[in-house]
C-alpha cells in the first residue's frame, strides 16, 4: 500500500485596500477619487477638488454655483463666485472685486472676452 503524504503550502495572496472616498472639498486626481465622482479643475489653480451633485444654487456654499457639468452629464457645486459679496479683490477667486461708485462694498466678477464665460443673467462688458 502506497503512503500518501498531503502538503500544505502557503499560497500568497494580496487585498485589496481601499480609501474611503473623499468628501465635497476635498483635493483629489480623479473622478472615482471623490463620494460624488466628480473630480474638477479648479478655475484659477491646477489643483482638482470633489465636487457634489446640486438641483438649486442653495445645495452649494459660499463660492460654489449649482452648473450643467458636460463631462459628469449632471449639475454639480463648481467653484464659482461671481456675484458674491466682497470688499476687496482678495476676497474673490479671480480677484476681482467691482463696486459700485461710493459703494463700501462690491461683487466678485472675473476678466471676460465672451459672454459664454459668465454665468447665467451675466454679460461680458467693458468697465469703466
Amino acid at each position: 500500500m502506497r503512503k500518501t503524504e498531503l502538503f500544505l503550502l502557503p499560497i500568497p495572496f494580496l487585498l485589496c485596500s481601499c480609501a474611503d472616498p473623499l468628501p465635497f472639498g476635498d483635493s483629489c486626481s480623479v473622478h472615482e477619487d471623490c463620494d460624488s465622482n466628480a473630480c474638477l479643475q479648479s478655475p484659477t489653480t491646477t489643483d482638482r477638488y470633489c465636487s457634489k451633485a446640486c438641483s438649486t444654487e442653495n445645495d452649494c456654499p459660499s463660492k460654489y454655483r449649482c452648473e450643467f457639468n458636460l463631462e459628469r452629464s449632471k449639475k454639480l457645486c463648481t467653484m464659482n463666485d461671481i456675484g458674491e459679496n466682497c470688499t476687496e479683490d482678495a476676497n474673490c477667486l479671480w480677484n476681482a472685486c467691482l463696486f459700485k461708485a461710493g459703494a463700501s462694498s462690491g461683487v466678485c466678477s472675473k476678466v471676460c472676452d465672451t459672454g459664454a464665460e459668465c454665468p447665467e443673467y451675466w454679460i461680458c462688458t467693458d468697465i469703466v
